[in-house]
């Protein structure tokens, strides 16, 4: 059964105990009143930890280009382009006036950048190679503005997408739909409930709200 939905349904239960869980439990596969947990296939798992190691990645990266900045601000020292191709280049040149012990802190944390990004150009290369095998990813793809990596998180997510009845089912599994609150004669309909907060629907949630 799928555990977000059965935590749900124990929310509602007042006097928290483990018995108390347990007879819920029970409730609710009694009447049907739950969600069946989907077992992925090997290729979806196999995508979604390719994305994942390069989220990871890009994550890392991102924790040391902003030490790389925290430290040079220190010295009075303010980059004036992004973590790109003459990014280290751009960081030696300001630091030539520093200690050589400060540069060689600045000089292991540039090294440990040029590791990882060329771990992610390794996994990009490997996720244009999955993208391009694959007729459904091929397909996402001519859709404006969807690449590689948001048709392959998409796929990944899905996985069957027989098991879904329509179009508003897959959105609303994705938390692409709008969150609503009825009482009474009040209906409001809010922004995205972003229900999964995964990486694949973070990219797809970027994505839609790029339309």
């Amino acid at each position: 059964m799928e555990a977000r939905k059965m935590a749900a349904i124990l929310a509602t239960i007042i006097n928290k105990t483990d018995k108390n869980d347990a007879r819920g439990i029970a409730e609710a596969l009694r009447v049907g009143h739950f969600r069946e947990c989907v077992h992925r296939s090997d290729e979806a798992m196999e995508i979604r930890s390719v994305l994942h190691m390069r989220q990871t990645l890009v994550e890392e990266k991102t924790h040391v280009v902003n030490s790389l900045k925290g430290h040079l601000k220190v010295y009075g020292i303010k980059l004036t382009k992004k973590a790109g191709k003459n990014f280290r280049l751009q960081v030696e040149e300001a630091v030539k006036e520093l200690s050589p012990k400060v540069q060689r802190v600045i000089k292991s944390l540039l090294n440990v950048m040029d590791s990882l990004n060329t771990e992610i150009k390794a996994l990009d290369k490997e996720i244009e190679e999955l993208a391009k095998n694959d007729e459904d990813v091929q397909l996402l793809q001519t859709i404006d503005g969807v690449g590689p990596i948001t048709a392959l998180s998409f796929k990944a997510e899905i996985d069957d997408i027989r098991r879904f009845k329509d179009s508003r089912n897959v959105a609303a599994y994705l938390g692409l739909t709008p969150s609503q609150y009825s009482s009474g004669e009040t209906k409001k309909q809010g922004g995205i409930s972003k229900k999964d907060q995964s990486e694949r629907a973070t990219y797809l949630w970027k994505q839609q709200q790029s339309y």
